[in-house]
């Protein structure tokens, strides 16, 4: 019984590449047949556009269009709206990189006055030490620096996988701008938190002198915000020495609320 389902199955599964074939046989022995120049204009065009069909629906709507051209009172108007309208999906959908980029842009332009507003948010927590800024007994300059490292980053990793992006010719344009969007700010906040997960103790790092520490950092924030693993693998980590440090806590209390009694 399992097989035969599994054969039904199997026979089910759309297979964009034998509807190809078989609209494109179905236009070479209907084409041959054809008065002279008989709207061989939107032909050409639907076969331009076989090759980026990509589900059923297109496929039974490029038929449709392909009857409507050969009705004995032709369709143009029909015709050519399905065309126009095919036309619109295929560079919808095959533009996935250019919707990363979108995102990137975006997250550019509100990267251009983060420094203004962080300055402006910030402005009476910011003091002057021996000639530094510093906000919460943190240099500012390293803080900003570890954003910007963090976001350089994630978009050096977006630009390597540029191409898996452009090769995803199906995928919600959306999600693709949410991509491009949102990671140099996941590559921000994992820079923010390694910054302060080393100088809170959390991580066995030694992040050198004064003369390296900023360099250290900016590296650090650099890899968090290229590498999304490795800054939820340290997160990882942070969150079970944390775990581990309230159950000790927690049993240490219990401890001694045993003895009192």
């Amino acid at each position: 019984m399992s097989e035969e389902t599994n054969i039904e199955t199997n026979a089910s599964v759309f297979d964009a590449s034998e509807e190809a074939t078989a609209l494109l046989q179905k236009i070479k022995e209907k084409i041959s047949s054809l008065p002279k120049e008989k709207n061989f204009k939107e032909i050409s065009t639907l076969i331009d556009l076989i090759p980026n069909l990509k589900n059923k629906v297109q496929f039974e709507t490029a038929n449709v269009a392909f009857d409507a051209l050969l009705s004995e009172t032709p369709k143009l108007a029909l015709a050519n709206e399905i065309l126009k309208n095919l036309k619109k999906e295929r560079i919808y959908k095959n533009s996935s990189a250019v919707w990363v980029l979108l995102g990137l842009l975006i997250v550019s332009v509100f990267a251009i006055g983060f420094k203004h507003f962080f300055h402006s948010i910030f402005v009476e927590e910011i003091n002057v030490v021996n000639g530094v800024k510093m906000i919460f007994d943190l240099n500012v300059s390293l803080f900003l620096n570890v954003i910007i490292f963090g976001a350089i980053g994630s978009v050096v990793s977006i630009m390597i996988r540029i191409t898996e992006f452009h090769q995803e010719r199906n995928a919600d344009p959306l999600i693709q701008v949410c991509s491009g969007l949102f990671k140099p700010i996941i590559g921000m906040a994992f820079a923010v938190f390694l910054l302060f997960a080393t100088k809170a103790k959390f991580l066995p790092i030694d992040a050198g002198g004064p003369g390296q520490e900023e360099f250290f950092f900016m590296s650090l924030a650099f890899l968090a915000g290229f590498s999304e693993r490795l800054g939820t693998d340290i997160a990882n980590k942070v969150e079970s020495k944390v775990a581990g440090s309230i159950d000790s806590d927690s049993s240490s209390n219990d401890a001694v609320k045993g003895k009192g009694k």
